[in-house]
C-alpha cells in the first residue's frame, strides 16, 4: 500500500502534538514488511491489548521504527493502522 503524503492525512494529535509523522512512519514500516494483511486480520487478545501482546510480528514492526514510542503511543498507532487496514485510508481519514 502506498502511503499518502502528509498533506492528505487528517490532523491527529497525541499529547497535544501533531502525530501524523509517527503514523506515516508506522504506515511505511508495515508496507515495507508487507504486513497489511497481518494488521487487518489480527487483533491482540482482549486481556492484553497491543501494549502487552507478546507477538513476534508486532515486535518486528517496533524494531523497524526510528521514532521512539511509549507503549501507549505505539498501541494507539497500531489501532489506527488496524482501522486503515480494515476500512482503507480514505474512509479512515474521514472518521472522527
Amino acid at each position: 500500500m502506498l502511503c499518502p503524503p502528509l498533506e492528505e492525512w487528517k490532523l491527529v494529535k497525541v499529547y497535544d502534538t501533531d502525530f501524523r509523522i509517527e503514523l506515516i512512519e508506522l504506515f511505511n514500516v508495515i508496507s515495507k514488511l508487507e504486513l497489511w494483511d497481518f494488521i487487518k486480520n489480527n487483533k491482540p487478545p482482549d486481556d492484553t491489548g497491543y501494549i502487552f501482546w507478546e507477538n513476534k510480528t508486532i515486535d518486528s514492526i517496533y524494531k523497524e521504527l526510528k521514532t521512539q514510542h511509549s507503549a501507549a503511543t505505539f498501541a494507539y498507532s497500531l489501532r489506527q493502522m488496524h482501522s486503515i487496514a480494515i476500512y482503507g485510508f480514505d474512509s479512515w481519514n474521514k472518521m472522527k
